[in-house]
């Protein structure tokens, strides 16, 4: 069977970007410059379609409170929410019988399900790299979370029929991609892109998005992959994006990142080990492994029922010849 996308993480999303207009299409040409593109010759090529899909959405939406909600959030907290509803898919249809205190511990646990049992909450957000705006944002919504999430889940209710009537506009053109997705993600051999998922989010449901339709974005309890994402793709063999190489030089520009690369040259380590190496708490090493790994520049294996870390060299080799052939015409 085809892949297809999620009705209620799918609402939610359209519900944060909606409406989508001048600004948003600024935006998405911007960033598509930043990765070396002609921004506007790739987004007329490849995002109308999408751009009519938020369009039509638009047209029957619903507003109320969980939509100003879902509409101020940043990227951050919209996968701290997504994160939850990972855990607990129920919780679409059953928020209005959830205690404030599961609520709010649903929060905490999203952000510190990869840190080390014991981890503190706000311990662990600190360690994170991102905006103080961002971080208090999730601190409210933690704070507040049964309001805000009864107040989100009764949004996409009401606002499936419009995500429905979306869907049927754009469904030649959305059924390609799925057909596509679908079968990136069975392949033996994936490319570099659609490994992340089983990196990151191993076990965990891995759902296509057009709402977000050249972002990944995951946690160990559910994941979404932008059904545009292989579009980025420069071509050949290696298949290395204009994504990856951001991805990578986001790795390399940390200091702490390149410190646990330079531990791993010669060994295998635990995660406590990479912390002794590198004078940091395990909490915050546990996030900075997950860029790491997103970068493809270590792999994650099992010991004695412990993970482990080892220095990806391949991967490496891989980003140096992909940055090779961007700049230097290298094939």
């Amino acid at each position: 069977m085809t892949a297809q996308l999620h009705p209620q993480y799918e609402t939610m999303f359209l519900l944060c970007n909606t409406p989508w207009g001048g600004e948003q299409r600024e935006e998405a040409i911007a960033e598509l410059g930043k990765m070396g593109f002609e921004g506007e010759v790739f987004y007329q090529q490849h995002c109308q379609f999408v751009e009519q899909y938020y369009h039509v959405f638009e047209k029957s939406c619903i507003s109320s409170r969980g939509t100003e909600i879902l509409r101020d959030m940043d990227i951050a907290l919209l996968n701290v929410c997504a994160g939850v509803f990972g855990q607990h898919p129920d919780w679409f249809e059953t928020m209005d019988d959830i205690s404030e205190q599961d609520a709010g511990e649903a929060v905490i646990e999203v952000i510190v399900e990869e840190a080390d049992a014991g981890a503190d909450f706000i311990g662990v957000l600190e360690s994170e790299d991102l905006p103080d705006e961002s971080k208090w944002k999730i601190i409210f919504f933690q704070r507040y979370a049964k309001q805000q999430l009864a107040e989100i889940t009764a949004a996409v209710k009401e606002n499936i029929p419009a995500y429905e009537k979306a869907v049927n506009k754009v469904s030649e053109k959305l059924n390609i991609l799925l057909r596509q997705y679908d079968g990136n993600m069975k392949k033996t051999e994936k490319s570099r892109l659609f490994k992340v998922p089983d990196k990151l989010t191993p076990g965990g449901e891995i759902f296509p998005t057009l709402a977000f339709p050249m972002t990944i974005f995951l946690n160990p309890s559910v994941g979404f992959y932008g059904l545009l994402t292989e579009t980025l793709a420069v071509g050949g063999e290696s298949e290395f994006s204009r994504e990856e190489l951001l991805i990578g030089a986001k790795a390399l520009s940390d200091r702490s990142k390149m410190e646990i690369l330079m531990c791993l040259k010669d060994k295998q380590l635990y995660n406590y080990e990479i912390a002794e190496c590198v004078g940091l708490t395990a909490a915050t090493v546990s996030h900075h492994m997950n860029m790491l790994l997103t970068a493809g520049f270590v792999d994650l294996g099992k010991e004695g029922g412990r993970g482990y870390y080892t220095l990806n060299r391949s991967g490496i080799e891989h980003y140096l010849q992909g940055v090779r052939r961007l700049f230097l015409n290298e094939k």
